[in-house]
């Protein structure tokens, strides 16, 4: 996984744990997701950054997701489907 520092530390990067929007400062266009995952819009115009993907949503501009080879890169509640680490149940979490 890419690491990115700035003069004040650590940043976010597509993946990273957070709770709140703040948690993801650093990452262009970047927000907390309802998975507790930063992640930002991506499209054509704007590619996601080094080491995540585009992923295509219904209706909705595609979010930027960790890439991963194997469950192991990915969060415990996260699994590597589709070279990217996502939510192993999608429905345990409720929606914001």
């Amino acid at each position: 996984m890419l690491l990115m520092f700035s003069s004040c530390g650590l940043i976010a990067w597509p993946g990273k744990s957070c709770r709140k929007h703040e948690d993801c400062g650093g990452l262009k266009e970047g927000y907390c997701s309802y998975a507790e995952i930063c992640t930002t819009e991506c499209d054509a115009d704007r590619p996601c950054p080094e080491d995540s993907v585009c992923v295509p949503q219904t209706r909705r501009p595609g979010v930027c997701l960790q890439k991963c080879e194997q469950d192991s890169e990915c969060r415990s509640d996260f699994a590597c489907r589709e070279s990217t680490c996502q939510l192993k149940d999608p429905f345990a979490r409720p929606l914001p």
